[in-house]
């Protein structure tokens, strides 16, 4: 009978043990699972506001969402409206006692310029440039003012995106006249009040006669 004790006891042990490596890599699994899971919701977290770099170069990327500027032309002879990129002028816009500003849609920036929607609201009419529906204003003489109306402190960003860098810049009163360097989907390039850098479209106003809700 002692000849088949111990077989069988051994048979028991690796039986045990066999069965021990098998729970331990289940449980090695269900980690694992968890740990993509968490990596998965960061992700989805910060999807929406970032943009990697090699996105962002020249704003090939970027979406083409409105954002609402104004005319800010110290040249009061006329600003000229173009239909493409530094190219063929196709009207002017200038204001005067009637139209005393010009309010303007930016889709997409190209080397300093903004294309803009081809009917531009003026105070008390609006003009149309342009049948194809493509016009170009250089952003020299587009602005935005800051909303930050109850002293909230605005984020200026080395590029378009947050979370990913520290802000170069924080501005916590109203500030107005920035301009235009360039445009990635919601978010403005500005250079004004000693500031140089990008900032979220829901912290600016384009409009110079009162504020934005």
């Amino acid at each position: 009978m002692k000849k088949f004790i111990i077989p069988f006891s051994m048979f028991i042990l690796l039986s045990c043990g066999g069965e021990e490596v098998k729970n331990e890599g289940s449980e090695e699994e269900e980690i694992s699972e968890e740990t993509i899971s968490e990596e998965e919701v960061f992700a989805d977290d910060i999807a929406d506001s970032y943009v990697p770099d090699d996105q962002m170069d020249g704003g090939q990327k970027c979406d083409d969402r409105p954002i609402e500027v104004y005319l800010n032309d110290p040249d009061k002879g006329g600003t000229n409206v173009r239909d493409t990129p530094n190219g063929k002028v196709v009207g002017q816009l200038k204001e005067d006692d009637i139209n005393v500003a010009f309010f303007i849609t930016v889709y997409e920036a190209s080397n300093g310029w903004f294309r803009v929607n081809n009917i531009i609201e003026g105070m008390e009419e609006d003009f149309m440039f342009n049948d194809n529906g493509e016009c170009w204003i250089h952003g020299s003489v587009l602005s935005v003012d800051t909303r930050n109306y109850e002293g909230e402190t605005i984020e200026v960003m080395g590029g378009p995106t947050y979370g990913i860098q520290q802000p170069d810049h924080f501005i916590d009163k109203e500030m107005s006249g920035f301009h235009l360097l360039d445009k990635c989907g919601p978010w403005l390039k500005v250079k004004g009040n000693g500031i140089e850098g990008w900032i979220h479209s829901e912290w600016l106003c384009g409009n110079p006669l009162t504020t934005c809700s």
